[in-house]
């Protein structure tokens, strides 16, 4: 069962929200839209039994804070990285 919690002003992220019934587990996986497909950034998974109102909201903050994280990293090594055109090797 899933379940897609939208970030307000931020439509390139999104959390994921996803229950395992068998294991009694819920994930919430932080994913961005790179290049026109959704990919996994960031997970907090927590056992079903001590799940509350609060404790989901702490664990959607704490996903949407890893998620973000990661995400500006990428941003600082795309744009390292652009940056490299050729790399040459003299050889003495």
């Amino acid at each position: 069962m899933n379940w897609i919690v939208k970030i307000d002003g931020k439509p390139e992220l999104r959390i994921l929200v996803q229950y395992n019934p068998v294991l009694g587990k819920v994930s919430f996986i932080g994913e961005f839209r790179y290049k026109s497909k959704w990919t996994e950034f960031y997970t907090l998974e927590h056992n079903l039994y001590h799940l509350d109102s609060e404790k989901i909201n702490e664990f959607l903050f704490n996903t949407y804070n890893g998620l973000d994280n990661r995400v500006n990293v990428l941003k600082s090594l795309h744009e390292k990285l652009d940056k490299i055109n050729l790399i040459e090797i003299k050889e003495d």
